[in-house]
Order: C-alpha cells, then structure tokens, then sequence
C-alpha cells in the first residue's frame, strides 16, 4: 500500500523529564503546506514544540484552569488533539499521539488547520488518519529503545521509507535487537501457534459542579503472534458487550471489517507482515454514559490554612480488579505546603506531601490488593501553606489502573477454525481524570 497522507514532521518527546529526544521536519511537505497556507502559522520548534503540546495535554501548567483545554464543553478527542500556538491561542495545529513506555511518539499530519469559531472538521479523511495511525504504530519498537540507538534506526526508517514525508512502500525491517535467535522452534511447531490479544483502554474525565460532567473512553486492541503465528486470512469477531452507544473504531489498512450491529465487527485480515508480529488492529473510541469514580472535591482557605474534603464514590465492579488508586491535588505555581495541620486517623490510606512540597497526596493503592477499600471512602484533612493562597481554580487529578476488565467489554474471538490459539489481556487505566473545586464559581 502507498502512503497518500503527507507528514509535516515527526518526533518524540519523553515523559520522563520533559525533553524533545527526535526531531524530523519534511521540507518538501512543509513548503506545500505553506504555499497551500500563506495565513497560517509555523509549526512551534525544539521546546516551544514540547511546551505547547504538554500544556494542551495537562502535563504543563496543569493548576491553570483554561477554558479552551478544560472546559467541560469541550470534546475530548484522541489520538488526533489540536494543540493551540502560544501567540495565537485562538488558531491550532493538528497532531496525531502514541504513548509508548513513557515516551510520545508524535506526528504533524497534511491537515488543514483551523480557528476558533470556524467549522473544524477534525478528520478530513478517515482513511487519511487510519495511514498515520498505522505509519507511525510501526514505529513503536524503535520509540523503546535507547536514544542514540533510536535516533540511528528513524534515521534509517525515513532515508528509505519515509524521504519526503510520504511513504514508497512497506517500513524496512526493524532491527530492535541483539539477542541471538530462540531455539524453541521445534516446541513451537508441535503445539498451536499463540495469537495474543492486547486490549487496552484509557478514560479521559473531567467534572465539575457547575457543568455537566464529561467523560470518554478511548482504546486499542494490538495482535500478537509468534513465529510460526500468521493472521493472514485469519477472521475474526470484535464486540464491545457493555456500551449502550455505538463505537467509533478505525482499524488497521489490512483488514477488511464488516458489521451487523454497531459495536459488533467481523474483521478479515487480507494479509501478513513481513517484518513484525504485532498489528495494532484498531483505535476506538465512545463517550460513557456512567463513570467509574464519582468524585466530589471541597477546598476553603482561611489565611494560611486549607481544608481540603475529597470524596470517592467507587464502582463496585471496578473495586474488585483496580491495581492502583492515587488522588493527587497540585497547588498553584510557586505555592508550597508547608505542613499537615489536621488529619484525622480515620482517613482511609495514606496522606503525604510529594513533589517539592507542591502537591498532597492522597494514596489507596496499598488497600486494594486484600480488597479492603470500600465503594465510598473521603478524605478530610487540613494543610499549611507558606503563604496565603486563593485554591478556586485547582483540581484534584485520579490516576488509576485495573487489570482483567476494560469498561467496554471489548473481547475478541475467532470467528472460524483455526490453528492459532487465542490468549487475551485487558488493561484499564485513568489517563486524564480531572474534577475541579467544588466551590468554583466560573467554571464553563
């Protein structure tokens, strides 16, 4: 398959301390887009590249409540975001996202570009996205390796797949690594070839007390199989058992899917890989009616003192498999707790002070493996600052992560005889959860 979809840049950012560890303009690209655009801005570059897109992802000044970002109104979209410029804040570039291992492999996609207030179509081409998505998926194992040795392996990648930002074919061989060749083929080869299936969701919420809450669930399925594994003509059936509105799912350019339900799909893949195992299957999304925290977060001042009440009303059938529970509550640029004045030994898990004195934690984590949280728990606890400080707009953000379930029920089986043999694994974890002060007044 040729790449029609032209990239304006590719890199990669790392989570670990903030920092641009790949950098790849397409001049060709570039020069088209600028001359297709002559109103348009630039793409931002080296850490104003970073800053932009971390802010817009909530991982920079996430204290400041912004309206365009946080708002409750606001669609939350991925792995396509639209990140706005810092000297114009009311027009934004398109970038399509990949998490991998603390690592954000990213891609400025030929999108037209858009401002506030005019008619934004956030994929021109379904098909456009679903190229880049599987482009820069085929990426992943190189994104994990260390950076000299990743920055060498792109380098190679774009020379002979990728010259002008357009791809003239298939992604070379990518050579992750070293280790000599397994000797287990004869094992293999008498017992059935595995095909191992990687669900994995994320839910993105926002709320507030005075707009209603937002919430979405985003998710992907990655194929695995082993060396004597192949998918081609392989089918099989995707259905998602617990959502009540239809998924919106792109899936990989080499199956062909067929639906008779809404969040029922029968995918036929047409055709193998000659250089990986792993095929992300698709990219799904579907806004959630019911979440699975409901929280409710309180903060009063008083000169230097803070009462701070968070509650947590927990999902039963989410209580029984979460793996971790973290409530965390930022204080504004430049403010620092300076004590924990009241905490009555009631509070279920433990209440600390983390990060330079900057942020209270609230941690369930070590109650959750003998299943001792209840499906209601609050924290009510009393903090010092060293100097007064106006907590209207600061929000509580959950992170979260459970194994063994996902929120959709996504699963997929097999949907003929086959010689493979079907493992499944399920990860749900809370990507972006956030719930504002309860006493905000000016929330939109």
């Amino acid at each position: 398959m040729i790449l029609k979809m032209s990239l304006r840049s590719l890199f990669i950012i790392s989570l670990a301390d903030f920092k641009l560890l790949y950098h790849k303009v397409f001049p060709t690209v570039e020069k088209r887009w600028i001359k297709e655009h002559p109103t348009c801005k630039l793409l931002p570059t080296g850490q104003d590249l970073v800053d932009a897109l971390l802010t817009e992802l909530g991982l920079f000044h996430s204290t400041d409540f912004n309206i365009s970002r946080d708002s409750c109104l606001k669609k939350l979209e991925a792995p396509l975001f639209w990140i706005p410029y810092s000297s114009e804040p009311l027009s934004y570039w398109p970038v399509v996202i990949i998490e991998s291992q603390n690592r954000l492999l990213c891609s400025v996609p030929f999108l037209k570009e858009f401002k506030s207030g005019s008619c934004k179509t956030l994929i021109e081409s379904s098909n456009d996205l679903t190229i880049v998505l599987n482009l820069i998926s085929e990426l992943i194992p190189i994104v994990n390796l260390p950076v000299i040795q990743m920055n060498l392996q792109l380098a190679n990648v774009i020379q002979q797949s990728l010259p002008y930002g357009r791809s003239n074919g298939s992604l070379p061989e990518l050579k992750t690594t070293t280790k000599a060749a397994t000797s287990q083929k004869g094992i293999w080869k008498r017992s059935k070839p595995k095909l191992e299936v990687q669900i994995k969701e994320e839910i993105r919420v926002i709320m507030s007390r005075v707009s209603t809450t937002t919430a979405e669930l985003y998710g992907t399925v990655n194929l695995v199989t082993d060396q004597e594994g192949d998918l081609k003509d392989t089918k099989l059936k995707l259905a998602f058992s617990k959502l009540s509105k239809p998924v919106s799912a792109l899936f990989h350019s080499s199956a062909t899917v067929t639906s008779s339900h809404p969040n029922n799909f029968v995918v036929s893949m047409e055709q193998g890989s000659d250089h990986t195992n792993s095929v992300l299957l698709c990219h799904y999304n579907v806004p959630l009616d019911n979440i699975p925290l409901e929280v409710v977060f309180k903060t009063k001042t008083y000169g230097l003192n803070t009462s701070i009440s968070i509650q947590l009303k927990i999902d039963p059938t989410l209580r029984s498999i979460i793996t971790r529970l973290e409530v965390r509550v930022p204080m504004p640029a430049g403010i620092q707790i300076s004590g924990i004045s009241t905490a009555p030994n009631t509070i279920i898990g433990a209440v600390s002070i983390q990060k330079d004195n900057t942020q209270l934690l609230w941690n369930l984590s070590s109650l959750l493996p003998n299943n001792k949280l209840k499906e209601e728990v609050t924290m009510n606890v009393g903090i010092e600052t060293i100097r007064p400080v106006s907590l209207t707009n600061v929000q509580s953000v959950i992170s979260f992560a459970a194994t063994g379930s996902t929120l959709s029920g996504a699963r997929i089986s097999l949907a003929q005889q086959s010689d493979l043999k079907l493992i499944s694994s399920h990860e749900l974890k809370s990507a972006s959860y956030r719930v504002w002060n309860y006493e905000c007044n000016d929330i939109i």
